[in-house]
C-alpha cells in the first residue's frame, strides 16, 4: 500500500500539524532528519501509534486559575520501540515547595520536568518571592533556554538539528497563568484568558472557543472558578469522546494566589457533562 505523505515547509507550527495530523491514517513510524524537514522535505504522516496523546486546557478566572487536564500517560514498549503503552497517570503537579505553583504539561516528560526543575530552584534562589509576574515569566523562560541549551549547545546556532518532540508547559502562579512551548526553540507567554495544551487538533476545543467569547462579554467579577469549572471539565471529558486512544481520565486543580488546590471528587462535573452531551445529541436528533 502507498505510504501517505504530507508536504510541509520549514514553519515549526507546519511541524506540528504534520505530526498530529491523520492519526487514524496509515503512515510510516519514523520521521526523514530535522534538516530535511527545515528543508521542505517530504515527511511521513505519522502512523496510528502517534496519535496525540493528552489534553489540558487552562483558564483564567476572578478569583484564580483553573488547570485541567486528562491522565493519559504514553511510553515506548522496549521490546518493540516502535509500538507505544498507555498508562493513567496523574498530570497536574502542585509544587511541594511553592504551595502557589501548579502546572501540567505536554509532551516530553523529560523536557518538563527538567524545565520545571529549574524554575522551581531559580524561583527559591530569588531575593523577591513570590514572584511578580514579569519575574515568572523571565525565570521559566530562563530555565527552559538552559534546558534547551543543555541539548543543543548556543541558541546562537541557525537552524540547529532539533530532534525533540514538541512540548508544553501550563504554569499557574498565584492566580496568573503561563504557557511555555519548547518547539524549535522555547518561548514563553502570560495567559490572559484560556489556552489549551496537548491533542492540537481535538475538535473539544470548540467548546473553548465558542463559550468563551460569551464570557469576555461577562463583567469580570463574574468569571470566577465555580462558573467556569463546568466549562473545563467538558472540554476535557469531550476531548476524550473524540480521541479515545489519547485522551484519558479528568483531573482538575484550582489555583488561588495563596494555594493550589486539587479537586477530588470530580463527579459532578463528570455527570453535568455527560448529561449535556446527551441533551445536545438529543436537539440535534442524533438520538
Amino acid at each position: 500500500m502507498e505510504k501517505a505523505r504530507l508536504r510541509i515547509g520549514p514553519s515549526p507550527n507546519l511541524i506540528c500539524w504534520a505530526r498530529a495530523l491523520p492519526r487514524r491514517e496509515c503512515g510510516a513510524s519514523v520521521y526523514e532528519s530535522q534538516e530535511q524537514i527545515l528543508a521542505g522535505h517530504w515527511v511521513f504522516i505519522p502512523a496510528r501509534e502517534e496519535i496525540p496523546v493528552t489534553f489540558q486546557i487552562g483558564i483564567v478566572a476572578s478569583d484564580g486559575v483553573i488547570l485541567a487536564s486528562d491522565k493519559c500517560g504514553s511510553y515506548t514498549v522496549r521490546k518493540d520501540p516502535g509500538t507505544r503503552g498507555d498508562s493513567i497517570t496523574r498530570k497536574i503537579e502542585i509544587s511541594p515547595d511553592v504551595p502557589y505553583v501548579a502546572h501540567c504539561s505536554a509532551g516530553q516528560t523529560e523536557i518538563t520536568d527538567a524545565i520545571m526543575r529549574g524554575f522551581i530552584e531559580l524561583h527559591q534562589q530569588s531575593a523577591v518571592r513570590p514572584c511578580p509576574p514579569d519575574m515568572v515569566e523571565s525565570l521559566l523562560s530562563k530555565s527552559a533556554c538552559a534546558v534547551w541549551e543543555k541539548m543543543y549547545g548556543s541558541m546562537a546556532q541557525n537552524n540547529p538539528p532539533v530532534t525533540h518532540q514538541r512540548s508544553g508547559i501550563l504554569l499557574a502562579y498565584r492566580g496568573n497563568l503561563f504557557h511555555m512551548s519548547f518547539d524549535l526553540f522555547p518561548s514563553v507567554k502570560p495567559i490572559e484568558n484560556k489556552k489549551a495544551e496537548g491533542d492540537a487538533v481535538n475538535a473539544a476545543l470548540f467548546f473553548l472557543e465558542r463559550y468563551w467569547k460569551i464570557v469576555e462579554r461577562q463583567d469580570c467579577n463574574e468569571r470566577t472558578v465555580k462558573r467556569l469549572l463546568p466549562l473545563a471539565a467538558h472540554c476535557i471529558l469531550m476531548a476524550h469522546v473524540l480521541n479515545p486512544d489519547g485522551v484519558k481520565g479528568l483531573e482538575i486543580a484550582v489555583c488561588t494566589r495563596e494555594q493550589c488546590k486539587r479537586i477530588d471528587d470530580l463527579r459532578e462535573l463528570e455527570e453535568f457533562s455527560s448529561q449535556l452531551d446527551s441533551e445536545i445529541a438529543k436537539r440535534l436528533g442524533c438520538t
